[in-house]
């Protein structure tokens, strides 16, 4: 995983405080997606894995996700970008997420 696609996976936080546990699904949901397309591109799933969930939740993990902020987009646009990444785009610096992923998951 490039560092700047660590950094766009930072703008999936927002700190926030309420409980639920869609937030924790939600980012293994998300942790998974990462670790499919980096296994499909012949990379180290376990290594993008956990690149993925600390930099989405600022080094916090998916057990202090407590909610989503919209699920309906994350399930529904952002899970399905993520996974439609091609290897070159999974790879490209330049690569960016849609709004549909920016600021997902609300961590304690």
């Amino acid at each position: 995983m490039t560092r700047s696609l660590q950094i766009a996976l930072l703008s999936l936080t927002l700190a926030a405080g309420c409980s639920s546990s869609v937030g924790e699904v939600g980012c293994r949901d998300f942790v998974t997606t990462i670790g499919d397309v980096a296994e499909r591109c012949g990379l180290d799933r376990a290594v993008n894995e956990q690149a993925a969930e600390n930099a989405a939740t600022a080094n916090r993990g998916c057990g202090e996700v407590v909610e989503l902020r919209d699920e309906a987009a994350f399930y529904d646009s952002c899970l399905p970008y993520v996974d439609g990444l091609t290897c070159a785009e999974f790879d490209d610096p330049s690569t960016t997420f849609p709004s549909s992923c920016s600021m997902q998951l609300r961590v304690r």
